[in-house]
């Protein structure tokens, strides 16, 4: 009787495959077998192969393109500490003619809220610095999540407050007097400074929002059309409802990015110091984590998969997917979960070399929290990596989308294939006659 012909045969092809298996992996001792209808047995299911995760550091991260300047300090149990600071450069949008009978009255920095991650229900302390040098772009264009650049350690303002970004739409803090009387003096005496945005660039650096001591606080973000706001009063009485004003706020072409500063100290995620390091799941309590800002990725790797090649020529992989599970307990309503995730290929030195098409589907168990998961099709993939001749050191890495990477703080903790309801690999096979 022929090969083809016994695996038609239920037990003689469920025989074959699981000696096939354990000859090559242990990992592979069980298969799950998928009887259709009643028509001799042509299928079946593989879903025991290791899946090898790591976190993997992006240390030097591009945040000039975010959509929040962020603020703010938190603990998290996992990853450690997260430090953001909020750099930007308010430019001349409305200037006024001013008499000289016009007179100073406030300055104010007006900040719109635009997101907010961890406990909102504590008080946080934001500062307002003003920048003293120039922010210089890198070599590529850019501003990253590693540089800094230097600010008066004395604040213009200071405000203490419980956030309630879902109550009010901004954040008012006062500033200096005497910053607000050179700027309105500067206008009424038509001074070079103030004669176009990069004039006032170059006398005004920009501002710099610096967290206070908190211990564990939320990490706020705010829009780019937040701007300061220099009131004054007129020579001539203007309705009830008005005031003078003069606004600096977001301009094309000026600067912003969010300084971003991690302590990882005392938790497992403390050997991870180098770009593009990864640190095995093994040695992280069988997580793997991502977090925005500060970098952190998760490589995905399938060590045992192209065992299918002992099959020889007699099968076919007709579908694949991965499902992959959130730590329970580790996401509610203020560290919400990503609805997707960007997937790339990385090469052995975990650089990404290209993204990977797929469709991914978020399974939310809103009952008990023990499945909600995300199931990524990898069919294409799969059949690529088995099937190729050289052996292949490449693997997936996850991020968290585009934009919210660059302007966040949100974090992923994700199960390894060792726990319950963790990573898993599922094939589905199709065996063919001779």
């Amino acid at each position: 009787m022929s090969l083809c012909a016994r695996l038609r045969n239920g037990y003689w092809f469920v025989g074959v495959i699981i000696i096939l298996f354990w000859a090559c992996e242990e990992d592979l001792s069980s298969v799950a077998v998928d009887i259709q209808d009643e028509t001799p047995l042509s299928t079946f299911i593989l879903d025991t192969f290791s899946v090898s995760a790591s976190t993997v550091l992006i240390d030097s991260l591009a945040t000039s393109t975010s959509t929040n300047i962020l603020v703010g300090n938190h603990w998290d149990e996992s990853l450690g500490g997260i430090t953001a600071l909020g750099y930007f450069q308010p430019g001349i949008t409305s200037l006024p003619a001013v008499s000289e009978d016009d007179s100073f009255d406030s300055l104010t920095l007006i900040l719109n809220y635009s997101y907010y991650y961890y406990d909102t229900s504590q008080a946080v302390t934001i500062n307002v610095h003003r920048v003293l040098e120039e922010i210089e772009l890198a070599d590529d264009g850019a501003l990253y999540n590693s540089m800094s650049f230097q600010y008066d350690p004395v604040p213009l303002g200071s405000f203490t407050f419980e956030p309630r970004p879902r109550r009010e739409d901004s954040v008012e803090i006062r500033l200096s007097d005497a910053l607000g009387q050179e700027l309105f003096d500067l206008v009424q005496n038509d001074a070079e400074e103030v004669e176009n945005n990069q004039e006032f660039i170059d006398f005004f650096k920009g501002l710099v929002l610096v967290p206070g001591e908190d211990s564990s606080g939320a990490v706020l973000g705010f829009g780019l059309e937040s701007e300061m706001v220099l009131y004054y009063e007129l020579d001539q009485e203007l309705p009830a409802d008005e005031s003078a004003r003069m606004r600096f706020g977001n301009v094309s072409g000026n600067f912003h990015f969010n300084r971003i500063i991690t302590h990882r100290e005392g938790t497992t995620l403390t050997p991870l110091l180098r770009q593009r390091e990864a640190l095995n799941s093994r040695n992280t309590n069988e997580e793997a984590f991502m977090q925005s800002s500060a970098g952190l990725m998760c490589r995905l790797d399938f060590p045992t998969v192209r065992s299918i090649r002992e099959l020889g020529d007699l099968y076919a992989i007709s579908s694949a997917y991965l499902d992959i599970y959130p730590v329970k307990n580790s996401y509610d309503g203020l560290t919400f979960l990503p609805e997707t995730f960007d997937v790339f290929i990385a090469n052995s030195i975990n650089e990404p070399i290209g993204s990977l098409t797929t469709t991914i589907t978020p399974f939310v168990d809103d009952e008990f929290g023990e499945n909600t998961f995300y199931r990524l099709q990898l069919t294409d993939y799969i059949i690529s990596f088995v099937e190729s001749d050289e052996i292949i050191e490449d693997g997936l890495m996850l991020s968290i989308p585009a934009g919210a990477f660059q302007s966040t703080v949100n974090r992923v903790h994700l199960r390894d294939h060792r726990n319950d309801h963790g990573m898993k690999l599922v094939v589905f096979m199709t065996v063919f006659d001779e």
